[in-house]
């Protein structure tokens, strides 16, 4: 839910014509910040607080990826992804696209930013940020997995450039994946809306997990 995948789900949204009264900004201001997701999740919304949730509890949403028709699937690139996940998390941020384009919609442009105050607030250390690039079924599969890793990185410069300096380059990778892995069905213009994504994943080298597993015991 707190990626906005979940079929059955409403925003909220909060109209003014009026943002020169300083109460009405405050409000406004106010209604976004962190300071306000603590009261929005207590009376029943989802706030839009960054979560992580490793690989290992993701495994039916890669299984449900593999039932797709052949044009719309690559055995190898799925390979490649699972590889390349399975020693992370993702995160609840998720970026979505105007159709056919790299520009990002006006809401991920808001995501965009929660997403890089919980990059600075949650020291990454020496681990990578991968930005996974995804379409709807539109067109060619090779064409749409060129659209996904253009988006990826679309994603990485707006990030970069937005932190002044605080996440380095050789820390974010930018990947395309094509149309594997939708969360939607296509058949619907909806559901290809949310198809059309980066997801953001936290990685870790497998040696890195192994040290913390040991550590722990």
């Amino acid at each position: 839910m707190k990626a906005n995948e979940y079929p059955l789900s409403r925003n909220l949204y909060l109209y003014t014509t009026d943002t020169n009264d300083p109460h009405v900004a405050n409000f406004i201001r106010f209604a976004a910040s962190p300071e306000a997701q603590a009261t929005l999740s207590d009376v029943g919304f989802i706030d839009h607080n960054l979560v992580a949730l490793p690989y290992d509890e993701q495994s039916d949403r890669i299984a449900h990826s593999l039932n797709a028709a052949p044009e719309d699937f690559s055995m190898e690139l799925m390979r490649r992804l699972i590889d390349e996940f399975r020693n992370g998390e993702r995160l609840s941020a998720t970026l979505r696209f105007e159709p056919g384009s790299v520009r990002l919609d006006s809401g991920s442009v808001q995501s965009l930013l929660r997403l890089l105050q919980y990059l600075e607030n949650n020291n990454v250390g020496s681990q990578q940020i991968l930005l996974a690039g995804f379409t709807d079924t539109s067109g060619a599969f090779d064409q749409n997995r060129s659209l996904s890793f253009l988006r990826a990185n679309a994603v990485r410069d707006a990030l970069l450039a937005a932190s002044n300096g605080s996440l380095k380059p050789d820390q974010i990778i930018a990947k395309g994946y094509s149309e594997l892995m939708p969360v939607a069905c296509n058949d619907t213009e909806i559901g290809r809306e949310r198809n059309r994504r980066v997801e953001v994943w936290i990685t870790r080298p497998p040696q890195t997990k192994t040290k913390l597993l040991i550590e722990r015991l």
